[in-house]
Parts: C-alpha cells; structure tokens; sequence
C-alpha cells in the first residue's frame, strides 16, 4: 500500500477518536515492514501506537497513561456510535484473551467502522509479548465472524511503541 493510501487511512481512523482531523497529528513514525510504529499527539488522547495496515482494515495497539487497547477497524463495519458492543476474543499463540468491545462517541458518518478492543489490565503484559512472538492471530466477534491478522514483523514496531510509551508523556 503507499504511503499516501496509509496517511488517509491513518487520518481517517483519527478522525473517529478526536473531535476534528486537524486535532491529531503524527509526531514521530517508522516503518518495519507491514507494520508501522506512531507516536499521535492529539487534545483526546496522546498514544504510542503499533499498527498493521491493510487496504481495507486496520489492526492498531495502542499505549497510553497506564492503558493498552486495540483498535479495530474496517471499511465494511458499520456499528452504533458510542456503544458497548460485546466482547471479542483475540487467539495469538494458543492464548486465548477476551477482550470488551465498543465503539467511539460519535464521529462522522452514519455508521462507526472503528471497535475499540479493551483488554484486561492483568492481560498487558502477556498479550504484547504474544503479539511481538506470533506470526497471526485471531479476532472472534460476538457477532460470530472472525477474522485474521498478519503479526509477521510485528515486533520491530510493538518495541518501538514500548519504547516510545516508556520515554515520552502519553494519555488523555
């Protein structure tokens, strides 16, 4: 995917967690691969991010404060804004991690094509490191779909979200 194409994906993402796209901006970036590493600065929330982009998904760690969640998107969902939705259940090396589902306050649109994925704060540290050693994992949806996501060189870009999480200020 170019460049461009994942700058307006990133954008548009964006554009659901803080209240105007010009509120957020991308301070530091690198790319290892597939995946790539963000620190966002916005007045919502001020993140480390990990992300695997896709030309019709996003799958996104994000670190921030004391947080870990996953944000979840696709141009084929179409949620209700601002709601509790389900839990998920994210399958990466045989663990198995539920996660509580929802959706952002409302955004542009009609429709939310992003889910929020909350994770357990008992769970962090076991669901990062399986995430940097797996080549796949699994997301299955209350809703009964269940789709994959590519890990592979993941861990170049979830170390460096750590890093940045550890050294620079983040949260909301």
């Amino acid at each position: 995917m170019s460049r461009i194409s994942l700058a307006v994906l990133a954008a548009l993402v964006l554009g659901h967690l803080a209240p105007s796209p010009a509120a957020a901006r991308v301070v530091e970036r690198r790319e290892y691969g597939n995946w790539v590493y963000e620190y966002n600065v916005s007045n919502q929330v001020t993140s480390c991010v990990a992300s695997r982009y896709y030309s019709n998904a996003q799958f996104s760690v994000r670190l921030y404060g004391d947080m870990m969640d996953v944000l979840f998107w696709r141009n084929d969902f179409r949620w209700p804004w601002d709601r509790a939705m389900g839990d998920a259940v994210v399958t990466v090396s045989g663990n198995r991690y539920r996660l509580e589902a929802s959706t952002p306050r409302r955004g542009d649109g009609a429709r939310s094509a992003l889910l929020i994925l909350n994770l357990r704060p008992r769970d962090y540290g076991a669901f990062f490191r399986d995430l940097q050693r797996a080549r796949k994992l699994r997301i299955d949806l209350w809703n009964g779909k269940a789709y994959p996501v590519d890990l592979t060189g993941s861990r170049r870009a979830m170390d460096a979200a750590w890093d940045c999480w550890r050294r620079r200020d983040t949260g909301s």
